[in-house]
């Protein structure tokens, strides 16, 4: 599968961004499936667009966010991406999931280009029984 995002390009802009040291020292392969997963993501539930710089920024900060959440390096916007509206000590308050847990610039971003979900989960056909069968039972 070729990817959206090059490896240059999100090398690129990391250097950009805040709080992105740990995508330096991964190599090419471990930034490849970063960057494969962020945006299998962010296509399921966006309608992706290779030309749109913005899109490609959103699978980078995907793939940041994957990487420092998967580290546990960011978990206060693991825990909002995953839908949690409060916490305590004793409790957690969960609103709402997506479909995934999405990183807040990729989900503001893209907000404009969200499938419909009904149209790319759900497939219906209509149903036709005939009941004329069981008429003698």
């Amino acid at each position: 599968m070729a990817l959206i995002v090059s490896i240059t390009e999100a090398n690129a802009h990391m250097t950009t961004r805040v709080n992105a040291s740990a995508w330096t020292p991964l190599d090419d392969t471990t930034k490849t499936a970063f960057l494969s997963t962020a945006e299998m993501q962010l296509d399921a539930v966006y309608v992706l667009d290779a030309t749109i710089e913005k899109h490609k920024k959103a699978i980078c900060e995907q793939a940041l966010f994957l990487l420092q959440t998967g580290f546990g390096s960011d978990q206060r916007a693991a825990l909002h991406a995953m839908g949690v509206a409060e916490t305590d000590v004793t409790q957690e308050t969960f609103s709402k999931l997506d479909l995934l847990p999405i990183c807040l610039y990729a989900s503001t971003v893209l907000a404009s280009v969200k499938r419909d979900q009904q149209k790319a989960f759900v497939k219906t056909h209509p149903l036709t029984r005939d009941d004329s069968d069981y008429d003698s039972i």
